[in-house]
């Protein structure tokens, strides 16, 4: 699922409503629009300055998963994600196992559920 990260000129001001609107606008292929868009304070970096897209995605995997969740009136006590076997691992605390496996069945992640 396509999202957008930002850093806000002004963030006062971020409006996702009104990005995402300019985004149907602008990106001409539906599903590539970005279905959400998350204001931050900076795009991460490596040491040597390039753009670390590996903890945008592991954010996108954990803001998901509390999406996903919270659709289903489910509250959470920790969310955690890392990277295993070139897959990203979610561990999610203080959920009932099945009631997780429901909520991100479709997920492209390894999901577990711990007490």
């Amino acid at each position: 699922m396509p999202v957008a990260y930002v850093v806000p000129a002004d963030p006062d001001r971020f409006d996702e409503e009104e990005l995402s609107a300019w985004a149907a606008t602008a990106i001409d292929e539906p599903a590539a629009r970005p279905k959400r868009i998350y204001p931050i304070t900076a795009i991460p970096t490596t040491e040597v300055g390039k753009y670390h897209k590996p903890t945008l995605v592991a954010d996108a995997a954990v803001r998901a998963v509390a999406d996903a969740l919270a659709s289903r009136g489910l509250a959470t006590r920790d969310i955690r994600v890392v990277q295993a076997h070139d897959r990203l691992v979610v561990t999610v605390a203080g959920v009932d196992p099945d009631q997780l496996a429901d909520a991100v069945a479709g997920f492209a992640l390894t999901i577990r559920a711990t007490p």
